[in-house]
Order: C-alpha cells, then sequence, then structure tokens
C-alpha cells in the first residue's frame, strides 16, 4: 500500500503560485512522489469531463482501461492542462488531470460565475472515476506504468511555463 498525500493550493489563476510554491519548499521529497491527481473545474451542469495526461502512454492506458470498465464516459488524452500539477510535470512527475470543460463553465471566475450551473451528476461521473483510479494506484503491487515524462510533453510542459506564465528555468 502507498501513501497518498493530498494537497490543496491557492493561486493557480495567478501563474501557479500556490503549486510552485509547494514544489519548492518540498524539493528535497519530490524522488518519494510518483504521480501527481490534479483535480480541477468540476461539476458543471453542461461539457464533457476530460481526464488529461502528462506521462507515459502506459498511464493514459490504463485511465482508458479504467474508465471503460466503470462506465465512464471521458474524453482522455496526452496533453499538458494549465493547472496545479504542470508544476510537477515540469520536474519529471507524471500527472493525471480530472476537468469538465465547455458548457456553462465558460464563466467561471467572472461576475458571471453561478452555482446553479453546478449539478451533482457531473460531480459524481469523475468523483466515482477517480476515487476508483486513486484506490487501485494505492493498491497495485507495482505500478502500472513508469515515473517518466514522454520528450514530446516535456517539450510542452517547458512551452507552457515559458509562453503561457513567463517562467524560464535559465537553461537557455
Amino acid at each position: 500500500m502507498r501513501t497518498l498525500k493530498f494537497a490543496l493550493f491557492s493561486g493557480e489563476e495567478l501563474g501557479l503560485r500556490g503549486s510552485l510554491s509547494y514544489v519548492e519548499e518540498f524539493r528535497s521529497e519530490l524522488d518519494k512522489v510518483r504521480l501527481v491527481v490534479n483535480l480541477d473545474v468540476h461539476g458543471t451542469a453542461f461539457g464533457s469531463s476530460n481526464s488529461i495526461i502528462t506521462g507515459p502512454e502506459k498511464l493514459k492506458n490504463y485511465v482508458e482501461a479504467l474508465a471503460d470498465e466503470i462506465g465512464a464516459n471521458i474524453n482522455i488524452v496526452e496533453d499538458v492542462m494549465g493547472s496545479d500539477g504542470t508544476s510537477f510535470a515540469k520536474e519529471g512527475i507524471p500527472v493525471v488531470n480530472f476537468a469538465r470543460f465547455g458548457g456553462s463553465g465558460v464563466n467561471m471566475h467572472t461576475e458571471l460565475d453561478d452555482d446553479r450551473f453546478v449539478h451533482e451528476v457531473e460531480y459524481l461521473v469523475l468523483c466515482r472515476l477517480v476515487a476508483e483510479f486513486l484506490n487501485r494506484i494505492a493498491n497495485a503491487e507495482k505500478l502500472p506504468f513508469a515515473k517518466e515524462i514522454p520528450e514530446k510533453l516535456k517539450k510542452k510542459v517547458d512551452e507552457h511555463f515559458k509562453k503561457r506564465l513567463g517562467i524560464f528555468d535559465g537553461k537557455e
């Protein structure tokens, strides 16, 4: 059995400030982190459930198989999501993002944001998948994927930090 650590971050919309600060403060512990599961933008009544995998293809395949097994209708892609998990991906830690996009969520973080557009059924779809995923990962004899990020995704992570956040690592 593995240890699961839950962390909440603030300042994402201001440039991943909370997660970047966490990574810096606990840098000496990052070698123990095998995977980050990031939950962002949930419960919107309209839109689609998604999983954005910043990690090896085997991790994407694992999430796809689990979603199929439990009947979760979810779009799964290998890519980089502009969310807190990206701070860990920059350090070579795979990330599974679960989120909902589209629909009424287009007004989030504005004066038009309204909890009337949040629906419990949409929470349940992703919650069921996330709970089963975490249970299996926590109890697996061996993780079914390597702690790695493919080169094409590493480049996308770097581009995200440079273009979207204006953060450079000084290696150029």
